[in-house]
């Protein structure tokens, strides 16, 4: 069970403007531009309900070799 308290620390209209210009950000990475605590932007996603993860179809860059012949 949550209280009903406002968003005090964070303004709720900034930080939705923020998501749609930076949907892959981190949840630290605002921290300097809302001068707040990594926490506080946690707590503040979820009072509108979001909680996603980044987009899994970006590929990561892999130093892996891949052997094409089958030499024994």
């Amino acid at each position: 069970m949550t209280r009903n308290k406002l968003a005090t620390r964070i303004e709720m209209a900034l930080l939705a403007q923020d998501i749609e210009l930076q949907p892959d950000n981190y949840q630290w990475e605002p921290l300097k531009r809302f001068a707040v605590a990594q926490s506080t932007i946690g707590f503040a996603l979820l009072r509108p309900g979001i909680s996603y993860k980044k987009r899994c179809n970006i590929q990561r860059l892999t130093n892996r070799r891949v052997s094409t012949s089958n030499s024994k």
